[in-house]
């Protein structure tokens, strides 16, 4: 039997990344012949440990960007007493040198890391950490050719950000039982699901929407997840007198069913590795709006139109609205059959990563 750890550097939460490695470990966990350990931090919510303890072994540790000293020594103890034979490292950055090289001491003979974004936070560091990071790992990962190409430059496997296709499919009785429940009749729905962080954009979301609201006025916006922006995002749309047209739906565990609810997805980030969430929207058969930040690979349906960040808010608002609010029902039969094709069904894709593990 194989014994992974698996190492996400944010730790286990409600953002995409997780969402990733929960998709691919639970399909992998029906595969006997592989352990799966997850490091995560103590700040982690008890529903999200919940969910994964029912994969594998929890270690909850001191947080990587808090206390670095303590972290280091607990996963260098995790690593040195368990003796895993793969250890999988996901971040976005050359400072995966620091569990590469514990990995390294301990002498785990894979060392994976795997690249979920296009940028980072500190850009020094990473030119300077990630020469030697390669050096050490055996194995190169990204989410997309974007994000292998910024981090790795060559010599690495796009795996992508894979879905149940099935559990994201349009429903409308779904959608009609879900309208009712949150109050909204015959109204517009635009929605966004994401971390409440300055990468997501929710400031220009908000700007966009108060330019809808003026062209449109029967409109809702719906938010989904939390993050540390967004008591500042609530402010912003009190500012703007959109409190009764904003919904604030947190954290949810049922993001599949308010996709149906939705009538468009828009995503102005900042930067991504990919944009899972633009794979559910489509999976959904959504009508989606991104910046050109996100890599083009997301669109595996051309239900996505790409925007500048650079054009105005309104121009925004002008693009969202041509569509049409009407056929939202009316969506393409094949859209399953489309984003199954581009590659994007974890039924397929966890026996890609399987193979990896085995080698």
């Amino acid at each position: 039997m194989k014994k992974i750890l698996i190492v996400p550097l944010l730790g286990l939460g409600y953002e995409g990344i997780t969402s990733v490695i929960y998709n691919y470990s639970n399909n992998l966990d029906k595969k006997t012949d592989l352990k799966l350990d997850f490091i995560t931090f103590n700040e982690t919510n008890q529903e999200i440990i919940d969910r994964f303890e029912k994969i594998g072994k929890i270690y909850t540790i001191h947080k990587r960007n808090k206390d670095t000293m303590k972290y280091l020594k607990e996963i260098f103890l995790i690593l040195l007493r368990n003796k895993y034979d793969v250890i999988h490292i996901h971040g976005n950055s050359g400072t995966m040198l620091m569990e590469t090289l514990l990995a390294k001491m301990v002498r785990i003979k894979k060392i994976i890391v795997h690249c979920h974004s296009t940028k980072c936070n500190y850009p020094t560091l990473n030119k300077i950490l990630t020469p030697m990071m390669k050096m050490i790992a055996t194995n190169f990962i990204a989410c997309s050719n974007d994000a292998g190409k910024w981090l790795y430059k060559e010599n690495y496997l796009v795996l992508n950000n894979a879905i149940d296709l099935n559990k994201f499919k349009f429903n409308k009785f779904t959608r009609e039982e879900y309208r009712r429940k949150l109050g909204i009749k015959d109204e517009f729905v635009i929605g966004h699901i994401g971390h409440f962080t300055n990468v997501k954009n929710h400031e220009f979301l908000i700007e966009v929407f108060k330019e809808v609201c003026k062209m449109h006025s029967k409109t809702k916006l719906l938010l989904v997840s939390d993050g540390p922006l967004l008591e500042t995002i609530k402010n912003k749309v009190y500012e703007l007198d959109l409190q009764d047209s904003v919904i604030f739906l947190g954290r949810r565990n049922d993001v599949d069913k308010l996709y149906q609810v939705m009538d468009c997805f828009v995503f102005p980030s900042k930067w991504e590795g990919l944009g899972m969430v633009l794979i559910e929207a489509q999976a959904s058969g959504l009508p989606c709006f991104a910046s050109k930040a996100v890599p083009k690979e997301a669109n595996v349906t051309g239900l996505v139109k790409y925007l500048s960040l650079e054009e105005t808010s309104r121009t925004w608002a002008i693009k969202i609205l041509e569509t049409n609010i009407n056929l939202r029902h009316m969506i393409k039969d094949n859209v399953i059959e489309e984003i199954r094709d581009s590659g994007y069904d974890i039924k397929n894709n966890v026996d890609v990563l399987k193979k990896i593990y085995m080698e």
